[in-house]
């Protein structure tokens, strides 16, 4: 069986310090929580997160445009 590498860009994971990810007592929103604000804020998991999606073929670009878009917008 072969062994699953871990994408590099996601070994920046390895130095967040110590955050808290819901707070106690209170209602969970992970758009509050300390840990996702600092793996957004570091460029190499966004820039994973990004070839993840285009990898996938969720999102498109158009050359002509030079946008790109979810595969199934409609607008």
């Amino acid at each position: 069986m072969a062994r699953r590498t871990i994408d590099k860009r996601l070994l920046i994971a390895k130095n967040m310090p110590p955050l808290q990810h819901s707070f106690p007592g209170q209602k969970f929103v992970i758009g509050q929580s300390k840990i996702i604000k600092w793996l957004i804020s570091q460029p190499e998991i966004l820039q994973y997160l990004f070839d993840l999606i285009a990898c996938k073929q969720l999102i498109k670009y158009d050359p002509d445009d030079g946008v790109w878009q979810g595969v199934g917008y409609d607008g």
